[in-house]
């Protein structure tokens, strides 16, 4: 059963309703806010890792075919890489090595390129 407050404990029960009748807005939306951001990090950081582990995939196909030599293949699965994920280091180094293989093949234009 529900007991009775005594007067002290009223008081303090009508000034934490009148400061939350002031400032509830105001905390909630921060609240809220702050947990949007947090949201959003955690969501970039996620699509960051997908991109790097498709571009990780894409540039072990270029180290594969790299290691045979076919350098119109190489540079097919290169530019692909490059397209769509310009942005990762994988996509510097598999032009790095699609320009090594052009080299060895003794194509000076495509190392250039």
């Amino acid at each position: 059963m529900a007991t009775h407050l005594d007067l002290e404990e009223q008081e303090q029960l009508d000034q934490l309703k009148a400061f939350w009748a002031r400032w509830g807005n105001l905390i909630s939306s921060i609240v809220a806010a702050l947990a949007l951001a947090y949201l959003g990090w955690i969501g970039w950081h996620w699509w960051q890792r997908d991109q790097a582990s498709k571009a990780a995939a894409m540039y072990d196909e270029v180290e594969r075919v790299a290691r045979t030599g076919d350098t119109t293949l190489t540079d097919r699965i290169f530019a692909d890489l490059k397209g769509r994920y310009p942005g990762t280091t994988f996509a510097a180094q598999a032009g790095l090595l699609a320009a090594k293989v052009a080299a060895d093949k003794g194509q000076g234009d495509a190392v250039r390129a």
